[in-house]
């Protein structure tokens, strides 16, 4: 099978930067990495798939830095209030997140449910799982909601392990109704994290002001 020739790799390097417009890929961009004659033509691409989900820059999001100002083909970022309201829309709404924690074995990542409640994030795993042994010698976690060209990124703090016997019930209705439900899984544990910091961006141009939350109070005005 040949290699994907070098402009691909360039083209796919991190962090991914949201391509606004309806660009045609190059046939080397589209056929990599399975080959030049997997996919045929830029046409032939399978349909509908957003340029920042293929992971795709333009030309201007390439030069970055120099931002969206003046540049066409750069969006144009949103504003601190619409930041704010996109996180706390995101954190009420969705309901998967990623949870990082570290501890002396090293870092550990899970993929996980969650709900909110009021200002605390809810979620549940194994009372002897690597995540609950790490929180409780660390203290704090690390919550991405979204994707990476769309996200809001919460670094928390442990507010508690609370047994299943004791959790409210409508906090442990909710979470059943977007996971699994601890109440009939033995040895299951809730987990209450509380935002510290969050930031939200969406791409390069929404990297300056991404932070809408320091120690735990949402900000009027940002700081970056």
């Amino acid at each position: 099978m040949p290699r994907c020739p070098d402009p691909w790799l360039v083209s796919f390097d991190l962090p991914f930067v949201p391509a606004y417009g309806r660009r045609q890929l190059t046939d080397w961009a589209v056929s990599c990495p399975f080959g030049p004659a997997s996919f045929g033509t830029a046409s032939q691409r399978p349909p509908d798939r957003p340029p920042h989900e293929r992971g795709v820059r333009t030309a201007a999001a390439r030069a970055w830095p120099g931002g969206a100002e003046g540049n066409p083909e750069m969006p144009t970022p949103r504003t601190h209030g619409e930041r704010v309201a996109a996180a706390r829309l995101r954190l009420q709404q969705e309901f998967q997140m990623w949870l990082s924690t570290g501890g002396s074995t090293g870092p550990h990542l899970i993929p996980v449910a969650f709900v909110g409640d009021n200002d605390a994030i809810v979620t549940a795993t194994g009372e002897n799982s690597r995540t609950v042994r790490n929180l409780l010698e660390a203290g704090r976690a690390r919550v991405a909601v979204g994707t990476t060209s769309d996200v809001v990124m919460v670094d928390t703090a442990l507010d508690g392990l609370v047994p299943v016997p004791e959790v409210a019930s409508d906090v442990a209705d909710r979470f059943a109704a977007v996971s699994h439900d601890p109440r009939q899984m033995p040895g299951y544990v809730y987990i209450r994290l509380l935002p510290r910091r969050i930031q939200v961006w969406n791409g390069f141009h929404e990297f300056p002001h991404r932070t809408v939350m320091l120690k735990g109070e949402w900000l009027s005005d940002p700081v970056d």
